[in-house]
């Protein structure tokens, strides 16, 4: 297969699909700028990692970037080269960099105001052409509370040659900025420290690639059995118990979730995976109906037993550019049906979410939190709102791009038909897509109430005079109100799921203005509502505790 694509993508070469330079002169940008000198290398070519120098300009958020001003967000080497599969065909090209160091050594740093770290990605966003699926899907996650990749849009300019526009993502990695669970070293052989921490993956792989099969056969293809990738640590980093011990552990859950026993809320299922994090990936990769979702591209990480996070989570989520509507195969551009049922060609969706499906209780707290998101995260408007604002900040940029790279009124596979041939016309049907998706979802997902937090009743006035702080917090906040006459008071903090997870305080306190601190230390890292109930008021405020 990489042996087909790189023939491919040389065709793509020789015939002339990569422009040599850019006619256009490109000065400056709302955006930062990101500049590359070869040294004479060709990346479009660069299958190997290639060392080459990289000046980031960024003044500041709102401050215009020059070509001509100071590298001044970083200046020195990097290796490159080319990020994906099969988007290598395509002229315009991702890649994936380290940042080094004076010895040419990893080294981290803080790009465009992202956590230090030393690898990176380009993303090219070639088939994309509204620039934002991606984007998107990255802040949703990660407003529904979970981590998901940083990023950053930028211009970028190649031996003075103008590439268009791109955007920078943390690559997935385990620090506490990222994916924060536990360090594994080969000498965490025994114990708890055996336990965690993992990430594994389902992607596209070559056979011999370190993983195993799962032990049973996929949904869709009963030939068909999915594939796990160690992903952290490193494979040749990992000791063979450390392999073992992550294996065991799938298949126990695989065991379990074949069953009769699967929905024992203490020897089913869940007792070895996160509910609250597989029912959000489901709900990010159904409200996308990303064609790549539950079995490509697809990570979960497991943290020590003694951890918070000791449970395989479904987390956190990679590579939505074929998703919202972006694609001509496997029921992509189609808003009226489940893609967790959808057929594939291969790599087929993992038996689990079927299964999954088929629990009453977990299609309950699905309804309930899908019922929740909907009426703020999720909301239309909500949504339509974040869109046109990066539509406005990208306005200028993607005018170049498009110069650039003239393909608004051509199929880039596998982009659906009629393609809109102007780039409102991409956005229009992004926000089209997302609606109808929006609306069958209202009607289609199954599961039944009491919900706990479904409606959620503001008084204005009141909300006027109530305090929190910090927020992001990390073990413990501060609530400040007013109260007008005696009431009766109760402060809970509730999960995404809707469930209290702690009461700081109930009763009767007397007109007056109160600061009540809330110590949180029991609690693990995420979001949280916190719900201050004020007789027949109830007031919800969404806050977040950091990692420690």
């Amino acid at each position: 297969m990489q042996k087909y694509l790189f023939i491919l993508s040389s065709i793509y070469i020789l015939l002339g699909c990569c422009s040599k330079s850019y006619s256009q002169a490109f000065t400056s940008s709302n955006l930062p700028i990101i500049v590359i000198n070869t040294n004479g290398q060709n990346l479009d070519a660069a299958w190997l990692y290639e060392t080459v120098s990289m000046g980031v300009i960024y003044n500041g958020p709102g401050i215009r970037n020059n070509v001509t001003d100071p590298h001044n967000n970083f200046n020195g080497n990097i290796s490159i080269k080319i990020e994906g599969s099969s988007t290598v065909i395509f002229p315009k090209k991702s890649f994936r960099i380290t940042t080094l160091n004076a010895f040419n050594l990893g080294t981290n740093v803080s790009l465009l105001g992202m956590p230090p770290h030393e690898d990176w990605v380009f993303k090219a966003l070639y088939q994309d052409k509204s620039f934002l699926r991606d984007d998107l899907a990255f802040k949703l996650f990660n407003q529904m509370g979970h981590y998901s990749s940083r990023s950053q849009f930028f211009e970028l300019v190649v031996d003075g040659d103008y590439r268009g526009v791109y955007q920078l993502e943390e690559k997935i990695k385990r620090d506490k900025n990222r994916v924060n669970i536990s360090k594994l070293t080969p000498f965490d052989t025994f114990g708890d420290d055996l336990t965690g921490g993992y990430i594994i993956s389902l992607d596209k792989f070559t056979p011999g690639d370190p993983g195993w099969y799962s032990k049973y056969k996929s949904t869709i293809n009963d030939d068909s059995a999915n594939y796990f990738l160690y992903y952290y640590p490193k494979p040749d980093s990992m000791v063979q118990i450390q392999k073992d011990y992550i294996k065991n552990y799938v298949d126990k859950f695989e065991d379990v979730l074949v069953g009769s026993g699967f929905k024992n809320p203490v020897s089913g299922y869940r007792k070895y995976i996160d509910v609250p994090s597989f029912i959000d990936n489901f709900i990010i990769n159904e409200l996308s109906r990303n064609i790549d979702g539950y079995r490509a591209s697809t990570f979960f990480y497991k943290d020590k037993d003694s951890s918070p996070n000791g449970k395989l989570h479904a987390a956190p989520i990679w590579d939505f550019n074929l998703a919202w509507g972006n694609a001509s195969y496997n029921g992509g551009n189609d808003p009226f049906w489940w893609q967790y049922l959808a057929n594939t060609t291969v790599n087929f969706v993992p038996f689990w979410w079927y299964r999954l499906m088929q629990d009453s209780t977990f299609k309950n707290e699905l309804k309930c939190r899908y019922v929740y998101l909907r009426s703020n995260t999720l909301n239309e408007n909500i949504l339509d709102q974040y869109i046109d604002g990066m539509v406005n900040y990208l306005n200028e940029s993607q005018q170049r791009n498009f110069i650039r790279w003239p393909i608004l009124n051509q199929v880039i596979y596998p982009n659906p038909t009629p393609v809109p041939g102007s780039y409102s016309g991409e956005i229009s049907n992004l926000k089209s897509w997302v609606h109808n998706r929006l609306n069958w979802l209202d009607s289609s997902i199954p599961g039944q109430g009491p919900c706990s937090i479904v409606n959620i009743t503001e008084n204005k006035v009141y909300e006027n005079q109530i305090g929190l702080f910090p927020n992001p917090f990390s073990n413990g906040f501060n609530l400040t109100y007013k109260l007008n006459k005696n009431t009766s008071v109760k402060i809970e903090l509730i999960n995404m799921l809707g469930e209290r997870v702690l009461q700081a305080f109930e009763g009767n306190k007397n007109e007056g203005d109160y600061s009540e601190s809330i110590n949180t230390l029991q609690l693990s890292s995420g979001s949280y509502f916190l719900k201050l109930s004020l007789d027949d008021l109830v007031f919800h405020k969404k806050i977040i505790k950091l990692a420690e």
